[in-house]
C-alpha cells in the first residue's frame, strides 16, 4: 500500500487533463466553424461567364421558374444537370434561395445590393 500515491495528487492531475481536453476540443470546433466559414465564402466574379445551360436555367428563374421541376420544364435539362447549374449560380451569387410556405423557392438576384 506504501506504493500508491495518495487520492490528493489525483486531483490536480485529474483537473489539468481537463483543461487539456477543453482546449484541444475547442481548437478543434474552431477549425471547423474556421474551414466552413471559408467553405460557404461567396466569391462573386462579375467578368466570370455562364455556361449556356446556367444562361438557360437563370433565365427560367428570372422567368417564373421557382422549382427544380419547374426549371427543369423551362430549360428541358435533366434533373441532375438542372440542380448542378442551380447549385452553380447560387455559389456565383446569381440565384438565391427563399423559405416560402415550408417550400424552398428560387429566385433570381437583381440588383447589387442581393448579392
Amino acid at each position: 500500500m506504501k506504493d500508491m500515491l495518495p487520492l490528493e495528487y489525483f486531483l490536480p492531475i485529474d483537473a489539468l487533463l481537463g483543461l487539456l481536453a477543453f482546449f484541444v476540443s475547442k481548437a478543434i470546433l474552431e477549425r471547423r466553424a474556421k474551414r466552413k466559414e471559408e467553405e460557404e465564402e461567396v466569391v462573386i466574379s462579375f467578368g466570370e461567364e455562364l455556361d449556356d445551360k446556367e444562361k438557360a436555367v437563370l433565365e427560367a428563374i428570372k422567368n417564373g421558374a421557382k422549382t427544380l421541376n419547374q426549371v427543369m420544364k423551362a430549360t428541358g435539362l435533366p434533373k441532375a444537370t438542372a440542380y448542378r447549374k442551380i447549385k452553380s449560380l447560387i455559389k456565383k451569387g446569381l440565384v438565391k434561395v427563399e423559405i416560402e410556405d415550408n417550400k424552398r423557392i428560387l429566385k433570381a438576384k437583381e440588383d447589387k445590393e442581393d448579392r
